[in-house]
């Protein structure tokens, strides 16, 4: 449940028939009514339906199949989170999936190093056909989507601007394909090897490596940045490797809050203005940003 605002965000779609948020502690149930308006549909939207219980004894009980299960685990240096991240896990998890369903993680990179990342993506690459990784913020946090039996398809980007998901979206600078794209960090295909080589181990019930090393990765405040850093190359390494990771258009959305989308909204600026002699635009922050890539150029 947490503060309620994934569940609000997911049932901004008109498409989704139900959904079941399970969370183990009635307190942050109770508690996520102070995030009013921002969790209200968790709560009054008819297709929403709050359970206060432990998720392996829910899904063991009700046997229900998905066609989307979102895990949100706190840290996993909290005690017993890290086992939601095992290779068991993901075993097990499938069972509850129909077979075009997809899995979505958010993994956090503060507090953990990329050796303890890499055996939480070995245990999924073990489990899941395909899988992309997605930026939602500057380095902070990714959100993994994994499909059981088949590819991770493209995105598709709603075009109605007066529907209420085209909306959120906006909020977080996100108006076109091409401002997902560039949160798109990987997928399998270049990160399953990229990973092996950084480390063999597999997370698991058995050989807990996140649990035994998590703590000791906060005690040192460790951050597995390397993600991060694949979209903030000076040249598009990932972008070169993967066909289907390019972009075509110029159009971006910028947004203080997410780095690359700034950077290359101001160097579509720059390009426009060496190219063409283009220097006008609406946004101030963006022209005051093309000021400072002038600068640092000179």
């Amino acid at each position: 449940m947490g503060s309620g605002l994934s569940t609000h965000a997911i049932l901004a779609s008109p498409e989704l028939k139900q959904v079941d948020t399970i969370e183990i502690e009635a307190a942050v149930v109770e508690a996520a009514n102070l995030f009013r308006p921002k969790s209200e549909k968790a709560y009054s939207d008819e297709r929403s339906y709050i359970h206060v219980d432990d998720a392996k004894t829910f899904f063991t009980t009700h046997g229900h199949k998905y066609d989307v299960i979102v895990s949100e685990p706190p840290n996993p240096w909290v005690s017993g989170v890290s086992s939601l991240f095992t290779r068991e896990f993901y075993q097990r998890i499938k069972n509850y999936m129909n077979s075009d369903a997809v899995f979505v993680q958010w993994l956090q990179l503060y507090e953990i190093d990329i050796k303890l990342v890499a055996t939480v993506f070995n245990a999924l690459s073990l489990e899941f056909s395909d899988y992309v990784v997605y930026s939602s913020n500057n380095g902070s946090d990714m959100i993994i989507i994994a499909r059981k039996d088949d590819l991770i398809t493209p995105a598709v980007i709603p075009t109605d601007p007066n529907s209420e998901i085209t909306r959120t979206l906006s909020d977080h600078g996100i108006n076109s394909y091409n401002d997902l794209q560039l949160r798109l960090v990987s997928r399998k295909q270049l990160l399953g090897p990229a990973f092996t080589t950084i480390s063999d181990l597999v997370n698991s019930d058995y050989f807990p490596h996140l649990d035994n090393g998590a703590a000791r990765s906060r005690f040192a405040m460790s951050r597995a940045d390397e993600l991060y850093n694949m979209l903030m190359y000076k040249v598009p390494v990932m972008r070169s490797l993967q066909s289907d990771m390019r972009i075509d258009s110029d159009k971006y959305t910028y947004t203080n809050a997410y780095k690359p989308a700034a950077n290359m909204y101001s160097a579509n600026l720059f390009y426009k203005s060496l190219v063409h002699g283009e220097t006008e635009d609406a946004n101030m922050d963006g022209r005051r940003n093309l000021r400072n890539t002038f600068l640092t150029v000179l």
